[in-house]
């Protein structure tokens, strides 16, 4: 933006109107960052994705009724230490019309592995602590998707890294959406307020650190403080101007303690 076009704005009647630009440069030049609201969008929609991606692999799919069953057997078990825990790998086989499918699914804990207890290896090796291949294949119901078979569990069974990253990526979400909706119902909406309604001064900034203090003269000739908290992106710039002790042209709001310093606008 150019100082005409600031003088254009500033010096209309309010309540003005806030072009697109206008807004969009008040909100990434004050202490509200556009750019990280764009960035935490973006991460939020990531995680769905990515969420959806761990779903189709993690039997949510079965789980809302997608599927066929047939009857299979459990061939082998080993167990798989990750970050959160262990995971118990089944390996499955079970017939189709056309052939027989092996693949795998996974169980925690162990007690949910169908035969726990019943399958002669679960007796000697307790611990399951390297693979075992069932001497006797143990039958089960195998359920599986229709146009992918080989996405298939055995009945009973469930994939334990779903949980862990469904929490995880649930909890992320969450405070993106807090976030979002933070700078959305609240900082947004006043930041159009005082944009729309706002008094205009020239005033001074001090540092009082870690804040940054404007100092100005309101439309009633009392003296005033507000605390401005500069963006990283603006910090250089305000203590400059407060070392050179700068006039700064500002809108303020009397039942606000926000300000928006319309100088920075021309640091674009």
């Amino acid at each position: 933006m150019t100082s005409q076009e600031i003088s254009e704005f500033v010096n209309q009647p309010a309540p003005r109107k806030v072009p697109r630009k206008v807004f969009l440069t008040a909100i990434d030049k004050s202490d509200t960052n556009l750019y990280r609201w764009v960035l935490v969008f973006f991460a939020m929609i990531l995680g769905f994705i990515y969420l959806f991606q761990w779903s189709i692999y993690s039997d949510f799919l079965l789980d809302i009724g997608y599927k066929d069953t047939a009857q299979g057997a459990i061939i082998s078990i080993t167990q798989e230490m990750r970050q959160f825990g262990s995971d118990y790998h089944l390996r499955i086989r079970f017939p189709m019309h056309d052939g027989e499918i092996e693949t795998s699914c996974y169980v925690t804990p162990k007690e949910n592995i169908p035969g726990w207890g019943v399958i002669p290896e679960t007796w000697n090796n307790p611990c399951l602590r390297s693979s075992v291949r069932l001497e006797t294949p143990f039958p089960v119901t195998i359920e599986y998707i229709p146009w992918n078979p080989y996405i298939a569990r055995a009945v009973g069974t469930r994939h334990s890294i779903f949980p862990y990253f469904f929490k995880l990526i649930s909890f992320v979400t969450i405070l993106a959406l807090i976030y979002m909706t933070f700078a959305v119902f609240l900082r947004f909406p006043r930041a159009k307020r005082l944009l729309r309604e706002g008094l205009f001064a020239a005033g001074r900034i001090s540092i009082s650190a870690p804040n940054y203090i404007v100092s100005f003269t309101d439309q009633c000739g009392m003296n005033q403080e507000r605390i401005y908290e500069a963006s990283d992106k603006h910090i250089s710039t305000c203590r400059q101007w407060a070392h050179e002790g700068r006039s700064v042209g500002l809108l303020y709001l009397p039942d606000q303690e926000k300000v928006i310093i319309t100088d920075l606008w021309l640091e674009n």
